[in-house]
């Protein structure tokens, strides 16, 4: 009778262990499967704020420099640019937007001075930026560090 007794408890207590083991490799699986979704959640919001804040760059200074003629597209020493021009004091001045060697870059030059493209100061890391108009729109497209592609169109109140 001690003996049945005594195997009785040795498998109550493999019984306890076993489910505890269960219990840890559970909590375990659950923990690296929220760290993954964490993880993939932060990469995409960065990945979103980088592209957005580009974009909205773009149009706050496109927004900012909206009269007539003074947006325009063009080059700076071969590489597609948006040009913004204002004039001061009977001075004008141009104002590139272009995305050069992975970055978006600025460059405010006096009308007819011409700098080189890396002259211009970085921005933020993007992959590739193209500038189109059609008809009364400006069509801004970006490309990612990662490759991913967003638009932004818009109508400036100078052309319309």
């Amino acid at each position: 009778m001690m003996r049945m007794t005594q195997q009785k408890h040795m498998t109550d207590f493999f019984f306890t262990v076993a489910l505890f083991a269960v219990f840890v490799v559970s909590s375990l699986l659950v923990l690296l499967f929220g760290v993954d979704v964490y993880r993939s959640s932060t990469d995409r919001m960065e990945r979103n704020f980088t592209s957005q804040t580009t974009l909205a760059y773009i149009a706050s200074k496109t927004r900012h420099s909206d009269a007539s003629g003074s947006l325009s597209l063009g080059e700076l020493d071969g590489v597609p640019a948006l040009i913004l021009s204002k004039e001061e004091a009977g001075v004008t001045y141009e104002t590139y937007i272009y995305g050069y060697e992975g970055t978006l870059r600025e460059l405010m030059v006096e009308r007819g001075h011409a700098l080189s493209p890396e002259s211009g100061a970085v921005i933020t890391d993007i992959g590739a930026l193209t500038f189109s108009q059609e008809d009364r729109l400006l069509r801004v497209a970006l490309t990612g560090t990662d490759g991913s592609r967003e638009e932004l169109i818009l109508s400036p109140r100078s052309q319309t």
